[in-house]
């Protein structure tokens, strides 16, 4: 069993081996600091509070920011430790700030069966979702972090 999903990185081209690695280091950094830094103290790294930005997406961009999504999804997946959607989301803007790609940061509250309140993050460059974009529309947006010379204010 492990052998056999080890060996599915060993079949990774180079670039996406790389990118496997950054994202393993930035999601371990980012699991550090959300684990011991209360929020207010980073949240400066995750852009201009309630921000949003509105950039347009050529078909290059998506090719890079679906490389950069899928090597966030597979770190996540192979690192001992849990790598929840916050954890994602800094990762995910470490990476594309690495890039000088400008993106926001979401978070977002709703209620799940029970009625109980759940929290979620995710990235979002233009109208494409970099991380959690999975069910994003069933969450109130709460706050926003954009870096980027259009943000807009909320």
């Amino acid at each position: 069993m492990i052998i056999r999903t080890f060996s599915k990185l060993f079949r990774l081209s180079p670039l996406e081996f790389l990118l496997f690695l950054e994202a393993n280091l930035f999601l371990t950094l980012a699991s550090l600091v959300r684990i011991t830094i209360p929020l207010r103290w980073y949240a400066h790294f995750l852009g201009k509070h309630m921000n949003e930005l509105q950039e347009e997406v050529d078909e290059k961009l998506k090719q890079k920011l679906l490389t950069i999504d899928k090597s966030i999804k597979r770190g996540s997946k192979y690192l001992p430790f849990n790598c929840k959607c916050l954890v994602q989301a800094m990762a995910g803007k470490a990476m594309l700030r690495l890039r000088r790609i400008h993106s926001t940061v979401y978070l977002g509250v709703a209620k799940d069966e029970e009625s109980k309140l759940i929290a979620h993050a995710w990235v979002r460059v233009g109208d494409m979702n970099i991380t959690g974009g999975r069910g994003v529309k069933k969450y109130n947006v709460i706050s926003t972090f954009a870096d980027g010379k259009n943000t807009l204010i909320n």
